[in-house]
């Protein structure tokens, strides 16, 4: 006998001000639904998939995400610091971030081609291994953000700052960078531009 497990299914919802810090969010499937000045701080969002979903102003610090789906999933002035987006489930992985903190979050070997990246603070962010073609980093902070085998091409970083990446390391044809971030791709070679 097979043991399907019923999960409930949201769409088109608008969850305004839930203070879940510690607890979760209920399992199930959210579809085109948005979260707003909602506290997931610290929960188990383990397992929930979440489609065409926005979240606006929330705080998902340190949030559990074990095997959750984020499909098309847009993130706009939240707080995400710790997040292992390492844990999703990787088919059909799509986000894109706007005025967020992620520092010290984790998208190791995560597929992540053409993301977008606007007015971030990535410190400390882990991007080994993760497919970045095509990605955008628009005026974003990535002081000691990792990136050791990361696939690179055509991305750009024109605008953004504090980004250390070893051309040897990384896949980096045809991405762009500005003549004032050309220190982050020589600093490894210990060479000064002034």
């Amino acid at each position: 006998p097979c043991n399907l497990i019923a999960m409930d299914y949201f769409e088109e919802q608008k969850f305004k001000k839930l203070h879940e810090q510690g607890k979760g969010l209920e399992k199930g499937r959210y579809e085109s639904c948005t979260f707003v000045e909602c506290d997931f701080g610290e929960s188990d969002l383990s397992e929930i998939r979440f489609s065409d979903c926005r979240f606006i102003e929330c705080n998902l610090s340190n949030a559990s995400l074990n095997l959750c789906a984020l499909q098309e999933v847009h993130f706009e002035h939240c707080k995400l610091l710790g997040i292992r987006f390492d844990e999703c489930k990787p088919l059909a992985f799509g986000v894109s971030f706007a005025h967020c903190l992620l520092d010290h979050s984790s998208f190791h070997a995560l597929p992540m081609q053409s993301t977008r990246f606007s007015h971030c603070r990535l410190h400390g962010v882990d991007f080994a291994a993760t497919d970045l073609r095509e990605a955008r980093f628009d005026d974003c902070d990535l002081r000691d953000a990792l990136f050791e085998d990361t696939q690179l091409q055509k991305a750009s970083f024109v605008t953004a700052s504090n980004y250390i990446i070893h051309p040897e390391r990384n896949k980096i044809k045809e991405a762009h960078f500005s003549q004032s971030g050309l220190h982050g791709l020589l600093m490894p070679y210990g060479i000064k531009v002034v």
